[in-house]
């Protein structure tokens, strides 16, 4: 291979590299986004039923936030059914 070859398939790389930057970057940013999402669903679904949930009901769900946030929980998402509530 001579020089130019070289460069080519370097440049190549390089490009490639930088692809992949992006799509990682991209892919950062969705689930980041995806987090937001999920945690704001429970949190609606807190507010909406704050009168009837105990004590442990709401730590539960707010360590679930948190873990959800910190990317402890992705692809996890609770069954928020108001007949599974405990009074």
């Amino acid at each position: 291979m001579n020089k130019e070859q070289l460069l080519s398939i370097y440049e190549q790389i390089s490009a490639d590299e930088t692809e992949a930057r992006r799509v990682l970057y991209e892919a950062s940013y969705r689930k980041a986004n995806y987090r937001i999402l999920s945690v704001k669903r429970v949190l609606e679904w807190l507010n909406s039923n704050r009168k009837t949930l105990n004590e442990r009901d709401w730590d539960t769900y707010l360590t679930h936030c948190m873990n959800k946030l910190n990317g402890n929980l992705d692809g996890v998402e609770l069954e928020l059914d108001n007949s599974k509530r405990r009074e």
